[in-house]
């Protein structure tokens, strides 16, 4: 049996199954930014999420949550020219 691209998972004992995973591959010029946001939720109706960049840090807005900031060390700006 192949290994599954995400791996494995177990919801119970003696049980296994592919392991959810998602790929992604785009073209374009550089440099590219892209952000991935995986927002769990309970019920059957997504609900409406704003996600942007700011600098740094990433700004989720939801409904339910409010204005959610999340930092990061991660220098996003743009390259200086020459470097």
């Amino acid at each position: 049996m192949c290994p599954p691209p995400g791996g494995w998972y177990s919801p119970r004992y003696n049980q296994i199954m592919p392991a959810p995973c998602l790929a992604l591959s785009g073209k374009g010029e550089l440099p590219v930014f892209c952000a991935t946001l995986l927002f769990p939720y309970k019920g059957k109706a997504a609900p409406e999420v704003a996600f942007r960049l700011e600098g740094n840090t990433a700004v989720v807005r939801t409904e339910g949550t409010g204005k959610l900031r999340i930092s990061s060390s991660l220098d996003f700006r743009e390259p200086e020219e020459g470097l």
